[in-house]
């Protein structure tokens, strides 16, 4: 299996989109979702995510449907809700929504060659990279700094959470390095302002057998790939007491294992 945005992974792409109807059609789909927006540049809010728990009205437990950043109507008692914890959550899923639109901008500038997506998706990156260190480390429970413990982060609330969103713009980044569409200064950049505070911020809780730490490993792992990092991709298979392989002995059964050993291919140790 060739890795994502390798040129045999983009050749294959552009192959099924050249044959298939419905491979056309679903780009054309993911093109009109994010019409609106590549265009310019991207409105990130400065503000870390909230707790998504909390994303509910007070009066009957219903979840909120988002009517702006700082309006949330109840879809049952048709209440609006704004202020703290409403719009902090509400931006979480704002976060998460830039990075998977920046996943699938890089993706369709693979598929249709329109340079258009893939400066959409590098301005997510640097933006990123470039208010990270504004962003202060908080927790579910309103902690900032140095009280808010070894669970907080910073885009997001929580490790798991901060793992969770960096994920696709990891890929993103690796799609557009492929294709040169990222300087070694960019590259640079978006590694030593995003991709390795994010890492820092994710050892500072490992988490042993949990699903917390397959997302943590999953995100070491894709950023390990945008940048090229063999020792990092390494730790987060290796690791004795936190890594995938760990996980994969400790937490699954030997039929789950079998499987696992029989469909997983990592291309990157072998580049």
């Amino acid at each position: 299996m060739d890795g994502i945005g390798t040129p045999a992974w983009t050749q294959r792409l552009r192959a099924r989109m050249r044959d298939c109807d419905w491979a056309k059609r679903g780009v054309e789909q993911w093109k009109a979702r994010l019409s609106a927006q590549v265009n310019r540049p991207p409105d990130i809010p400065l503000l870390g995510g909230g707790w998504s728990h909390r994303y509910i009205c007070p009066d009957d437990g219903a979840a909120l449907v988002r009517v702006d950043r700082h309006h949330h109507e109840c879809p049952c008692c048709l209440r609006i809700w704004s202020g703290s914890p409403w719009d902090e959550a509400a931006l979480a899923e704002e976060h998460n929504r830039f990075a998977q639109d920046a996943r699938l901008a890089a993706v369709v500038y693979a598929a249709s060659g329109e340079a258009v997506y893939a400066q959409w998706a590098k301005s997510v990156l640097l933006f990123y990279a470039r208010h990270y260190d504004r962003f202060p480390l908080h927790d579910i429970f309103g902690k900032v700094g140095g009280e808010a413990g070894k669970y907080g982060a910073k885009v997001q609330n929580q490790t798991l959470s901060e793992a969770s969103w960096i994920y696709p713009l990891a890929q993103a980044c690796t799609i557009l390095r492929h294709a040169s569409m990222l300087s070694a200064e960019e590259l640079d950049e978006i590694g030593e302002h995003l991709f390795r505070p994010v890492v820092r911020v994710i050892d500072r809780n490992p988490r042993d057998r949990s699903n917390w730490q397959t997302y943590h490993n999953a995100a070491l792992a894709a950023i390990a790939e945008a940048l090229g990092d063999v020792g990092l991709l390494k730790r987060a298979l290796n690791d004795a007491v936190n890594g995938f392989h760990f996980q994969m002995e400790s937490g699954v059964g030997e039929d789950g294992r079998v499987l696992v050993r029989r469909r997983m291919e990592l291309p990157f140790l072998h580049a």
